[in-house]
This record gives structure tokens, sequence and C-alpha cells, in this order.
């Protein structure tokens, strides 16, 4: 039995990644495209990419992409009303909420953050580290001194303060706009 079991988990994490499934009613046993994945090649939305300015990944605080119709309706006419000329957004669903993404300048997505109720919190674009003041990057590896990121995500709130948020060790970590760590926000 639980050799049976082992071959069947083997068999469907085989079928996750490759897309495709076998159907106990499809009689010639061919395989077919999963349903629950719109492109085959697609990756988990949480994995790192080599080439994150080009794709649709956005991991910030672990969100899982979501259909626009399970994102409530107040966040999302929120969004559309304030950014009617958005195109090709895709939800994110995280702990404190949802963030919707488009594609930005120099092929990075934007973003904004909504809290559970709708309530926008800032404006989000994710940078190439590279790209921040030296001051900021010193500061961040003050908390982090191997920190080798090569995205930030740029998070500015409806006041205009800017904070950096960012993976290091599996965990996200914030940073204020001089690039100080900013403890349990």
């Amino acid at each position: 039995m639980q050799a049976a079991f082992a071959q069947y988990n083997q068999n469907n994490n085989q079928n996750q990644q490759t897309g495709t499934q076998q159907d106990q009613n499809n009689p010639s046993n061919q395989n077919q495209t999963n349903p629950n994945m719109s492109n085959p090649n697609q990756t988990n939305p949480n994995m790192q990419s080599q080439n994150m300015d080009m794709d649709h990944d956005w991991d910030m605080y672990g969100g899982t992409r979501v259909e626009t119709s399970r994102v409530p309706q107040t966040t999302s006419k929120a969004f559309s009303t304030k950014y009617p000329n958005r195109n090709d957004v895709t939800w994110y669903s995280y702990s404190k909420g949802y963030i919707a993404t488009y594609p930005g300048t120099n092929k990075m997505r934007e973003g904004v953050l909504y809290d559970k109720n709708g309530k926008m919190m800032g404006t989000v674009t994710r940078e190439r580290t590279s790209t921040l003041s030296s001051s900021v990057t010193t500061n961040m590896k003050k908390k982090y001194p191997n920190y080798s990121e090569e995205y930030v995500y740029v998070v500015t709130t409806p006041t205009g303060k800017k904070m950096y948020v960012t993976k290091n060790n599996g965990s996200w970590s914030e940073f204020n706009d001089t690039g100080t760590y900013m403890e349990n926000r």
C-alpha cells in the first residue's frame, strides 16, 4: 500500500510540474493538459526566476496568484477606478491583503497594495538592488552582511514615504527610506 501511495505521489508531483495529468475516464490514458494550469510551462509565483523582470512572477510577502474573481469587489473596483488604463493586471493574495500587478517601466512589474478591506496601502515597484543608493544598501547590509538579492520591492505609501521590502534567508524584511531595518511592522 505504501509503495502504491508513493508511486501515486511521485506521478502526481511529476504531472503538476509538467502540467499534464492522466484522466481515469480517458480510455486511451493519453496525457492531457491540466485544466488547473493555463500554461503548462507556468511556474509557481513564489519561486525565484532567473528572468524576473520579464515574467509575471511576483513573490512579495509570499503572495499567491489569484483570479480577479477571487479578489473582493471593493478591492478590484478601487483599483480599476484609480487605474482605469492598466492592462495585463495580475492579482496576488497575501496575509495582509491583495496586490494588483501590471507592466511598468523598464520591463519591471509595478503594483498596488491593498489591505483586506480594500484600502490602498501604497504602490510598489520591483527594482534591481544595484539601482539603490549606496547609503540604503550599506544600511541593509548592516542587518544582513551577506545580502545579495538581485531585486528589492520599493513601497511608496499614500503619504509619499518609501520603504524597501526584501526576502533574505527565507524571511521578509522591511527597511525604511534610509535602509534601516524596521522591527515587527
